[in-house]
Parts: structure tokens; sequence; C-alpha cells
């Protein structure tokens, strides 16, 4: 009877750990939690994918979220040995995943190349990108796919020719969590903070604050809220920790949603099916602890943006027109002293011009 005890409460111990892991994952939505832990709510592509050419060969595995249009892991191996054809792309993404990390450990790879492909495949998921990619994941259009990164492959490491197999899974980030051998984990506090909210019998009462500061459509005269992100500007842009409210600056929609396009078109930003960048002007923007940024702007009436930046080192673009107009206004205002001295020493002038006339 203990024997049966200790693995009742054995499981149910791990049955909250997930749940926990979970909850972390869909951001503390209950319900999205529990469908996570069921297999239903499944927010991550595993991506597979081997390839040929004439003097290399590789494979790669990339854990998307098309949830949130992001890669949470990525696993890279690049080579001049055959022994790549071996790991085949149809395979479960965990067989898929140790049989890269078996070759690496080999150390057959190509360090510097598996680098550059890493690089040029994280770099390439551009909202144009995502949108491409969440279409033809979506309609399985399994031969757009193959080509796109086929493509990304051949410019990556100037290669002619590239023969590409290109394979996917929907998963979860539980079983991420749990499976993958490559993906960086949770850090434990992270985890047991998710439990210790869920334990807590008054913290549902919390979230309202909070969210009841959102936009939330069918409040406050908010019709849509679609999911966008900021573009960058290194050199002109303005320092994120910087953005105030009213600040108007350019974003990328990278939203499925229809109506997404139908706004999009009506500011001229669609064209070959793709978006083009639009002005939005900040309603708030909050700095979420180990999360980034959450910024929600305003693109027509009635119409908001919501923007989540992980990154807090970046310069986003500004509208243009808006920064010629604040450039001109701080010239004005460094440049009124200077008038008023010039207009002072006039005055001056002509009055003793005019005394010296009175003498005459």
């Amino acid at each position: 009877m203990s024997e049966e005890l200790d693995s009742a409460v054995s499981s149910l111990g791990e049955q909250t750990k997930k749940l926990n892991i979970a909850l972390y994952y869909v951001n503390g939505d209950m319900q999205k939690a529990k469908q996570m832990v069921a297999g239903t709510y499944k927010d991550l592509y595993a991506l597979k994918c081997n390839f040929t050419s004439s003097s290399l060969y590789g494979a790669f595995l990339i854990h998307y979220n098309h949830m949130s249009f992001k890669i949470t892991n990525i696993y890279v191996a690049v080579g001049p040995s055959y022994a790549v054809q071996s790991i085949e792309a149809g395979d479960d993404w965990r067989t898929f995943e140790k049989a890269i990390h078996s070759y690496i450990e080999s150390g057959e790879q190509d360090d510097i190349l598996s680098r550059t492909l890493r690089d040029k495949l994280t770099n390439s998921f551009s909202f144009l990108f995502i949108g491409d990619l969440n279409k033809y994941l979506k309609a399985n259009n399994d031969i757009s796919l193959n080509r796109m990164f086929q493509k990304v492959i051949q410019d990556s490491l100037g290669l002619q020719r590239v023969e590409a197999n290109m394979m996917y899974q929907a998963i979860t980030s539980l079983e991420m969590e749990l499976f993958s051998i490559t993906a960086r984990k949770l850090d434990q506090q992270l985890i047991d903070s998710q439990k210790s909210k869920d334990e807590q019998p008054v913290q549902p009462a919390q979230p309202e604050k909070t969210v009841s500061s959102e936009p939330k459509v069918g409040q406050d005269g908010v019709k849509l809220i679609i999911h966008c992100s900021l573009i960058l500007s290194p050199i002109k842009g303005k320092d994120i920790s910087k953005l105030l409210p009213g600040d108007r600056v350019k974003v990328n929609i990278v939203d499925n949603n229809p109506k997404a396009v139908t706004v999009a078109e009506a500011f001229d930003a669609y064209k070959d099916n793709k978006f083009l960048p639009i002005i939005g002007r900040i309603k708030s923007i909050q700095q979420v602890p180990g999360s980034g940024y959450l910024i929600y702007a305003v693109i027509a009436k009635g119409i908001i943006a919501k923007i989540i930046e992980e990154e807090d080192n970046i310069r986003v673009a500004m509208d243009p027109a808006y920064s010629v107009t604040a450039t001109e206004e701080a010239e004005a205002k460094s440049n009124l002293p200077i008038i008023m001295i010039v207009m002072t020493a006039i005055a001056i002038a002509i009055g003793v011009i005019i005394v010296l006339l009175n003498l005459l």
C-alpha cells in the first residue's frame, strides 16, 4: 500500500511540475497550460532539415514558436563528411536531434561553417520570412517550405546547388523542455514562481489589475488588436529604453489574422502577399522583468498594435516625418536665445541712431 501511495504522490508531483512549466510558456494561462500538458495545445514546430551538396553536408533542427513568431532553439551541424546523410529528417525530432548531436561529438563538423549557417538561419526570420513560413506550415506546403530554406542554405554557405529535405512536427514547449538535449532549460526559480502563483488563493484577483490597463477589444473604442514587431535602426534609431508614450515608431505586422491584411491594405502596406512597414503611435510601454518590453501602439482609430520585444539593447526606427519635426523644434529652441540677442542688439542700435539724429 505504501508503494502505491508513493507512486501516486510521485505521479502527482510530476504532473504538477509539468503544469508549472506549461504555465510559464503560456504566460500563466491555466486553460492553455492544461491543454499543453494534455498535448492538445501545440505552440511549436520542430523544423528538421538535412541537406547535401557536392562538397558539404549538413543538418539542423529549429524549435520555432508559431504563436509568438520566434526561434526558441536552433541546433546546426555542417561538415564535409558524408555521415550526415544518415541523419534522416523524417525521424522523430528527438531522434533527429540526437543524431546531430552524435555527429558533432564525432568531431567531423566544421565549426565555422556551422556557426555561419546558424547565424544566417537566425537572421533570416524577418517578419516577411515568418509570414511566409506560417502560411506554408498552415497549408502544409512542403515544396515552398523546402525551397525557402534551401535558398538560405545556398546563400549562407555560398553553394551553387543544394538538395535539401525539410520536414516538420507540431510539438509543445513542454516537450522541448522535457526531452530536448540541446535547448536551454528554464531556471528552477521560474518554474517555482509559477507554482507559488498557482498555490495562492487570492492570486486570480491580481492579474486583473495588470490586464485591466491593457487594451481590450470592445472596450474604450478598441476594435482590433494585431501582433506587430518593431523595425530596428542601429544607427539613427532611438534607444528602446528611451521610448515614451506619444512617440511614433515604425512597425511590421506579423499577424495571421485576415483582418491584418485588410488593415495593411488600407495603409497601402500590403503588396505581393507581403506586409510593408507602417507607423504606430505608442500608447503604452512597459518593461517586463525577464521578458523584455510590452508595447501597445495606435495604428489607426480603434486599431492597436501589440508588440513584444525581448531585446533591451536595441535602437528603434522612428517615423521620419516625426523625427524631422522633432529635430526642427529642438533646433528652433536652441536658436531662440541667439535670435533674442540679435533682435535686442538691433533694437539698441536703432535707438542709438534715433538719439543721434535728434541731437543733430
